[in-house]
């Protein structure tokens, strides 16, 4: 299941690709333009540790969350809450994609609660302009990767439904990594590929492709489940012939 739930994490990144140009792109632009022409490695290597950076924080607050959701689970529904986290998951996945589409803005709320805590961690991040350093790119996207996002906060809200903190992180790992390609691309061209993504038409596609992930989760998940107790049932089953078979031997033994 963590394969599934990985690869709708990416796709989930890379579908918002767009809202993410609105809120990190311009720091990308404007770091891409501070870089004196002729230099488009030295370009390259800052842009990717920026994005590396941000994607190790989206990891650390993906375990974090995980974390937290495992604990309450254990702490208030020990019985039934993993299948609950699922079906719960499920419907934050349908939320998410509607927040693409801009049908749903619900998730609002927890960016204007984030800015609550942005606003101790912003003045540590300034410290690192202007990059200059693939050590400060790269601490600067570890800051900025904590920047209060409608969109991330969403997925953090998934990764608090998935169970535990290592899946958590990995569900984070892949969300950043598929918003990788537009961000390094966003950095290396500067602002034109705003222009080319700009489409409404184009959110709601990747809006209504999330939304029907989310659908269908639900059943990922029970065949999964089905998968799981079968093969537990065989191994059950098989040990219990070898058990049996053992008796009879030694039985035969004593006769």
């Amino acid at each position: 299941m963590d394969l599934v739930n990985s690869i709708i994490a990416f796709n989930l990144g890379l579908f918002s690709t767009l809202h993410c140009l609105g809120m990190c792109g311009g720091i990308s632009t404007a770091m891409s333009l501070s870089i004196p022409e002729g230099k488009a490695i030295t370009k390259a290597r800052l842009v990717t540790a920026y994005n590396t950076g941000r994607i190790i924080s989206y990891s650390l607050a993906g375990a974090i969350a995980g974390a937290i959701g495992a604990e309450l689970a254990r702490g208030f529904m020990p019985e039934s809450g993993h299948r609950i986290l699922q079906y719960i998951a499920a419907v934050v996945l349908i939320l998410i994609g509607l927040q693409i589409t801009g049908w749903f803005q619900g998730f609002r709320i927890l960016e204007s609660l984030g800015m609550r805590a942005w606003a101790y961690i912003r003045p540590l991040a300034k410290y690192f302009f202007p990059i200059t350093s693939i050590y400060r790119a790269l601490m600067a996207g570890m800051f900025w990767g904590w920047l209060p996002c409608a969109l991330v906060y969403s997925v953090l809200l998934w990764s608090l439904t998935i169970g535990d903190s290592l899946t958590g992180a990995l569900l984070m790992f892949c969300f950043g990594l598929g918003t990788l390609p537009g961000m390094l691309f966003a950095g290396l061209a500067g602002a034109r590929i705003r222009d080319y993504l700009g489409e409404p038409a184009l959110r709601r596609v990747a809006g209504i492709a999330i939304i029907l992930f989310g659908i269908a989760s639900p059943f990922f998940y029970s065949a999964a489940g089905n998968d799981h107790a079968h093969h537990h049932g065989s191994m059950g089953n098989m040990k219990s012939h070898q058990v049996s078979s053992s008796f009879g031997s030694s039985s035969s033994i004593s006769i």
